[in-house]
């Protein structure tokens, strides 16, 4: 109160600034509005689905390599 000028103070309230959206609102306001965009979404559930599709994916690359894999062949070599 003391360091700003009467004119130029927002308010006691917390701002968020949304750089990508380019959106300046009370934090109260920006946090509604996430909630908003999220509602239905189950993100948690999305993530899982995401990292056992990436997981799949692996085991099959894998199974894929083994199957073309050329054997290698080892000569015995008598010492003594």
């Amino acid at each position: 109160d003391a360091q700003v000028a009467e004119c130029e103070q927002l308010g006691n309230h917390v701002y968020h600034y949304d750089a990508e959206g380019k959106v300046f609102e009370k934090a109260a306001v920006y946090e509604a509005r996430q909630a908003e965009k999220s509602k239905g979404r189950d993100t948690a559930k999305d993530k899982e689905s995401v990292i056992k599709k990436l997981d799949d994916r692996k085991k099959e690359i894998k199974d894929n390599a083994k199957d073309t894999a050329v054997p290698v062949r080892v000569a015995r070599v008598g010492l003594g």
